[in-house]
């Protein structure tokens, strides 16, 4: 009797050892999986596409301060060429565009829609940036060189101003991919993840709206 309760015990605990270790290394490859697939995968693609959406906006504000101080200038025939010589665009940071993190992305949604419309993003941002500094800058600085002006301030103005209002209204649609890009950050956290469910993500029905809902909204730039 008192060997049979010793066999007993020893083999609850040897089954606690078992449970322990197992839970250890479930442990251990879910922070694997977060490591890799959230913290280096999407939320660094989800940093990456907030600075380029930042470089962006401050580019837009300050051409639209610009283009106000400018026209106001004008209007009480003040000139500001010195300061439109000085006037600069903000450009990415080429490390945000890293090609790394979107192959972890695609083993987890099973598409490369993600990294088609980040290049659609991108493209957007450094072309802008070269309309503000080459077309809209050099533009201003043309009114203030003899014989090179083509139209008076505040037609400039209303030109520009138009076309640069249209630019943030185009730039609105790339906040659908950081929008997205939580939703799948939201299910890596939300439950205890294995490499083996890792395999089936792809199949879920979230992240197959997801990636539709992306190749729809930009299906007129990227292939379907």
């Amino acid at each position: 009797m008192h060997l049979n309760t010793t066999l007993i015990s020893l083999l609850t605990v040897f089954l606690g050892y078992l449970l322990g270790l197992w839970s250890y290394y479930r442990k251990k490859e879910h922070e694997q999986i977060m490591h890799r697939y959230l913290e280096q995968g999407v939320d660094l693609i989800s940093a990456n596409i907030d600075h380029a959406l930042n470089v962006f906006n401050e580019n837009y504000m300050r051409s639209l301060s610009f283009l106000k101080k400018f026209r106001d200038a004008e209007k009480v025939g003040v000139q500001i060429a010195e300061e439109v010589n000085l006037l600069k665009f903000s450009i990415y940071d080429p490390r945000s565009f890293s090609v790394t993190p979107f192959y972890k992305l695609k083993s987890l949604v099973g598409d490369d829609v993600f990294w088609d419309v980040t290049q659609l993003l991108f493209a957007f941002v450094g072309t802008t940036q070269s309309f503000f500094e080459n077309d809209l800058k050099f533009t201003i600085q043309a009114f203030y060189t003899k014989g090179i002006r083509t139209a008076p301030a505040e037609t400039i103005c209303d030109c520009y101003l138009n076309k640069v209002r249209e630019l943030y209204r185009e730039s609105e649609k790339f906040y659908s991919i950081v929008k997205e890009l939580q939703n799948i950050a939201l299910i890596l956290e939300s439950e205890p993840l294995t490499f083996k469910k890792l395999e089936k993500l792809k199949k879920r029905t979230e992240i197959m709206k997801t990636v539709q809902l992306l190749r729809d909204q930009f299906k007129e730039n990227i292939n379907s």
